[in-house]
């Protein structure tokens, strides 16, 4: 992962948490605003699973492993000032970042073959939520919203014989889902839990209102 993306991550993170604000006490200190955010995402990356799968026999074996890492993801909110029914309609983006490995090995009699294919995923989603006022409740707020996704990605192959090709591809996604809620703990400071499709089924994370 690029270390710009690593170092803006964890600066978010940490600045999100250190941040010294009051404690929400009553719903008149809310106050909307722009949100900055970070979160971790689990779930599949697309069509690959965590799958081990392992077959032996007198004369032969085949194993092959899938395995994936947890999505890491940036957002930025900007949520309307105007009221729209009973919440507010809040417009932003998300930036995500996951990989995928896929493992295969062979052997029959004295053949060993061996391959590895690795996906690195690059997911900019436009988003549309609408935030959903509890009355005489100003810490939890819940969410639910659509997005649009441009995905791109790299995949690099290799194997025992030497054997290396590497591709790349960008491709829209027009409908995704987002619904989640928010429980804000200082001024300025809340966490929040969502799931959505298609890039993380299941994210969390810390929100900074700037």
């Amino acid at each position: 992962m690029n270390s710009t993306f690593k170092n803006l991550f964890s600066f978010i993170l940490l600045l999100a948490i250190i941040v010294c604000s009051k404690p929400v006490n009553s719903q008149n200190e809310y106050k909307l605003s722009q949100l900055l955010s970070g979160g971790i995402g689990y779930g599949n990356a697309w069509m690959i699973t965590g799958l081990d799968y392992s077959y032996y026999s007198s004369n032969s074996s085949y194993e092959e492993t899938r395995r994936t890492s947890p999505s890491l993801s940036l957002y930025y909110e900007y949520i309307l000032k105007k009221k729209l029914g009973i919440g507010y309609l809040g417009v932003g983006a998300k930036f995500s970042y996951q990989t995928a490995v896929w493992e295969y090995q062979y052997l029959i009699s004295s053949t060993n073959y061996y391959s590895k294919t690795r996906w690195n995923f690059y997911d900019l989603a436009l988003r549309g939520l609408y935030h959903f006022i509890i009355p005489n409740q100003s810490k939890i707020e819940p969410y639910a919203g659509f997005s649009h996704s441009f995905v791109l990605w790299t995949q690099n192959s290799e194997d025992l014989n030497g054997y290396y090709s590497n591709s790349r591809s960008i491709f829209p996604i027009f409908i995704g889902y987002v619904g989640g809620a928010r429980y804000r703990f200082t001024k300025f400071t809340s966490v929040f839990a969502e799931i959505g499709w298609p890039f993380s089924f299941i994210s969390c994370g810390v929100n900074l209102q700037i």
